[in-house]
């Protein structure tokens, strides 16, 4: 038997993308009360003054990354009507670096042109953080608000998450504020870090605790609406959101909330499973 050719196909998905990994709704849902207390000690920063230094932790795909874009871009965007405040931001994912150091010398890096950024090794410990300090203090900028995302790879070598949250403090930076927003998916990580990091950048802790059955559904559902042809979500007074569908059957979404908030309490995984089914029922429809 021969292999067929491939064919685009418009009956099951309108656009799939939506269950993808990397996808950003215009709305996060289910996350009202993490977004209101990230936005609430970030307020310092609007009103010129230092900032609080944050660390939100919780497991893989509970929202903490997206909820900090989210509010990062917010700001970004209302600083843009001020005269007297200019916040930089510097954004780090650290999965691939294993330390300190490697962290300082990407961030380095993060704030340099291309033909301007250093090796990642090299260079005695001491240069590095003198490095960094030098390029947040040429930012020319009011503050800087520095997220490192998936924190928890450097283990126990915390030395950055103790300097760079005290960069002011221990006049290392005098122009620029300097915060710090430090997301681990590793809950024992902020429970080892040394008591002077704790002391430094732990100002306001937010916990991202795992869906339940009942707000995974309705992530379901509001994706699914983007997502199949022939399916729309409503919103209800009480927050809840009414599916209806002539692609997916009743059940569908109900077994991946419930199988995802029973394993994990993962939105990713829920989205996978949702996708999975539509991939499923694409191939039946061709006939695989």
């Amino acid at each position: 038997m021969g292999l067929e050719r491939f064919k685009p196909d418009s009956t099951i998905f309108a656009d799939e993308a939506v269950l993808r990994d990397g996808y950003r709704p215009d709305q996060l849902i289910e996350r009202d009360n993490e977004l209101k207390q990230y936005q609430s000690a970030l307020k310092p920063v609007i009103n010129g003054a230092p900032p609080k230094n944050l660390f939100l932790y919780g497991q893989t795909g509970v929202g903490k990354t997206l909820s900090s874009r989210m509010i990062i871009e917010r700001l970004d965007e209302d600083q843009q009507n001020l005269d007297d405040v200019d916040v930089h931001f510097a954004e780090l994912n650290c999965k691939s670096l294993n330390s300190s150091y490697q962290v300082a010398a990407n961030l380095i890096n993060e704030f340099r042109e291309p033909e301007e950024q250093i090796k990642p090794t090299g260079y005695p410990s001491g240069m590095i953080y003198t490095m960094l300090f030098e390029e947040l203090e040429k930012l020319d900028a009011t503050h800087c608000l520095v997220v490192l995302d998936e924190i928890d790879a450097i283990g126990n070598d915390d030395d950055i998450l103790y300097k760079l949250p005290r960069a002011n403090d221990n006049g290392n930076v005098r122009d620029t504020s300097v915060g710090v927003i430090g997301i681990s998916n590793d809950f024992t990580f902020r429970d080892n870090l040394s008591a002077r990091v704790k002391d430094s950048l732990c100002d306001e802790e937010i916990h991202f605790p795992p869906y339940d059955a009942n707000e995974l559904g309705n992530i379901l559902k509001q994706r699914a609406s983007e997502a199949f042809h022939d399916t729309t979500a409503s919103q209800l007074d009480n927050g809840a959101f009414e599916l209806s569908s002539d692609i997916l059957e009743d059940d569908v979404i109900p077994l991946c909330a419930a199988f995802a908030a029973q394993d994990s309490g993962s939105a990713r995984q829920a989205l996978k499973l949702l996708y999975k089914a539509g991939d499923m029922a694409r191939d039946e429809e061709s006939g695989c």
